[in-house]
């Protein structure tokens, strides 16, 4: 490669005296087209951009330091030019895309544009976004590895650090503060829709509700009431509440108040106000955790067909229907930050507050999402470096070749440029896989490439493609939502609701629970599969502070607490026996009588005698002796 780098230290100052930032720069200034004046003040820093020095052992252009405070003599970033720079004009740049024109970037060309600020007295205060008109150049650039070196490791609260259980780390998130505020606010609409009838919740209630709903996530039966049938019940469910109670709480469960909520008509209204304390405590609780190095933002699904105009259509989603929602995670799975989408949160008000400029309504979610992402821990920024895809029409005046004559290329092949926006470079890479991935970085280029396997469908075998560095990056650290979308997908609390409120409750509990398996491996350093996490966290959270029913008479208050220590060794009475339908009872077929070594009540009615005698295929036992045939009477009557 050096010996196509450039070795004439002339062409290189040419080359140097090409502009990095737009016409756009001295917008402000005011002057016309016509008028040619030197500007030796604003051009007296334009050594930060390139540094004219040539290595003469590498032929390679250096960037001065500008990303570390501390003066080193080791460049950050090492630029390579091409050979077939060196032909380019010093007036204009051509770029290799068909369709782009040229781009005259002449230094004395100055421009008379100007921003026009808006009557409104509230846009005043908001920074102005500097239009910016890049110039690119062909060539490839990588970062020093010692100045992208993270250094924003955190210890983990000690909090965290002295969890042990599965219900430990899931309340961390689910306190008792935030289970307070769900049974105050449950048994306060309970009493705004039935005044007449009193019906408390309690922090419990809420705790055994979780309980159950986390078990139903795992154990999968074709309705609610099924889990308290005598034939397919599960025994936590059974035993923590009934099935009347539990769907009590669930047709009550409230998380703010109404009588606060605006009406539908005002624009300030909230659209998600129904759930609002718990995406607010709940972000907040994410966020808490130290974050990782490599972060991803994408959308997620909360997959619904019920009818509501917060839904959304995505056709390429598994599931196409439902809430969308936007996800700050590391590339573990782990959520740091989540917001729901409602087509309302570009807010000016806020943007005011932070201080940030508009970007438009995708920008502005970036920047919301990471504004709990700790500063200045990469480079000189905001110290957040970024790698991602780009719509090649979105790149003003980029030098790529275009995407029709890329895909006549070798499969493998790719092309980088580069440029530099106020003081950041940012490299795009085009590379042609199946077809052409557009890609672009400020820490990672083109090189150095490695290799993957890939499929020829020609050749029916496998091949070796080429792989451009910033590809291996961006798939390394790309999937952090996909991960998590993936792990809540297993195990969903699946439960049909009429209120749209209550399906976002449940997705948050899956949520949080990932979010806990995750912080409960990373702690403990114990292997545990996600289900049997679940399955632990449910029989916690069911078994907490259940209160045991006592059967038969009251025992003195002086033999109450020998009587709950031997209530395990006791013998548990047995279910009571079903009665079969009507049908399988007169059939006439195959009943058959069995002598059991114990007795039981007779299930004919009105018969309160006990019997050794049971019926084989009815499973119940009857009285069958010289007195009394109730067998008989059973089957035939």
């Amino acid at each position: 490669m050096c010996d196509n780098l450039v070795n004439n230290e002339s062409e290189i100052q040419r080359i140097l005296s090409i502009p990095i930032e737009s016409d756009y720069e001295f917008a402000d200034i005011g002057l016309s087209d016509d008028e040619n004046f030197e500007f030796p003040e604003l051009f007296e820093n334009d050594d930060r951009i390139l540094n004219e020095t040539l290595d003469d052992a590498d032929n390679i252009l250096n960037y001065p330091v500008y990303f570390s405070e501390e003066k080193t003599s080791q460049s950050p970033i090492v630029i390579q030019i091409p050979l077939d720079v060196q032909s380019l004009p010093t007036e204009s740049v051509s770029p290799s895309s068909s369709f782009v024109s040229q781009i005259p970037i002449s230094r004395n060309r100055r421009s008379t544009r100007k921003l026009i600020a808006s009557n409104n007295p509230k846009t005043k205060n908001i920074p102005k976004i500097k239009k910016v008109d890049p110039i690119w150049r062909k060539g490839n650039f990588s970062q020093n590895p010692e100045f992208i070196k993270f250094f924003g490791e955190k210890p983990m609260p000690d909090e965290i650090k002295e969890m042990k259980s599965p219900k430990e780390f899931f309340s961390y998130f689910f306190d008792n503060e935030l289970l307070a505020h769900i049974a105050e606010q449950s048994t306060l609409y309970s009493t705004q829709q039935n005044p007449e009838k009193l019906n408390k919740i309690t922090i419990n209630d809420v705790r055994h509700f979780l309980g159950i709903i986390t078990m139903m996530s795992i154990v999968h039966l074709p309705n609610t009431r099924s889990y308290w049938s005598e034939n397919t019940h599960n025994k936590i469910i059974r035993n923590c509440m009934s099935v009347n109670v539990f769907e009590n709480i669930r047709r009550y469960m409230h998380f703010n108040d109404n009588t606060l909520d605006l009406p539908r008509d005002n624009p300030n209204r909230d659209r998600v106000f129904k759930v609002r304390p718990l995406i607010d405590t709940l972000n907040k609780k994410f966020s808490s955790v130290p974050i990782e190095e490599n972060l991803s933002l994408d959308e997620q699904l909360c997959p619904t067909k019920a009818v509501s105009y917060l839904k959304q259509y995505l056709p390429l989603k598994p599931h196409k229907w439902g809430y969308k929602l936007f996800v700050l995670c590391g590339v573990s799975g782990y959520g740091y930050n989540f917001e729901i989408y409602t087509g309302n949160e570009n807010k000016e008000d806020e943007r005011i507050i932070h201080n940030e400029p508009d970007f438009g309504a995708t920008g502005n979610i970036v920047v919301r999402m990471t504004r709990m992402v700790p500063e200045n821990v990469h480079h000189k920024k905001k110290g957040i470096h970024t790698v991602g895809t780009f719509r090649r029409n979105r790149f003003p005046n980029v030098c790529l070749t275009d995407d029709r004559l890329l895909m006549k290329k070798d499969r493998g092949y790719s092309e980088e440029c580069f440029t530099v926006v106020e003081d950041v470079p940012i490299s795009a890479v085009a590379w042609k896989d199946n077809k052409v991935v557009h890609v672009s970085s400020t820490f990672v280029g083109e090189l150095e490439k490695n290799v993957v396997s890939r499929f020829d469908k020609k050749k029916k075998t496998t091949v070796i493609v080429p792989r451009p560095k910033i590809i291996e990056v961006y798939n390394k650290h790309m999937g952090g939502v996909d991960l998590m979308d993936s792990m809540i997908g297993r195990y969903r609390i699946i439960m049909r609701s009429k209120k749209w409120y209550m399906k976002f409750f449940y997705h948050l509990v899956d949520m949080s629970i990932v979010n806990a398996w995750m912080l409960y491996k990373k702690i403990t350093k114990k292997p545990m599969k996600l289900a049997q996490f679940r399955e632990q966290l449910a029989v916690e959270l069911c078994q907490t502070e259940m209160e045991i029913k006592k059967k038969g008479r009251k025992t003195k208050e002086s033999l109450e607490k020998q009587m709950l220590e031997e209530l395990e060794k006791r013998k548990k009475r047995t279910p009571t026996a079903i009665i079969p339908s009507t049908q399988i009872r007169l059939d006439g077929h195959q009943h058959r009588i069995q002598f059991e070594k114990i007795r039981r009540v007779c299930k004919l009615p009105k018969c309160k005698f006990q019997s050794f005698a049971k019926c084989t295929k009815c499973d119940v036992f009857l009285c069958c002796n010289k007195e009394r045939n109730c067998f008989d009477l059973f089957h035939y009557t």
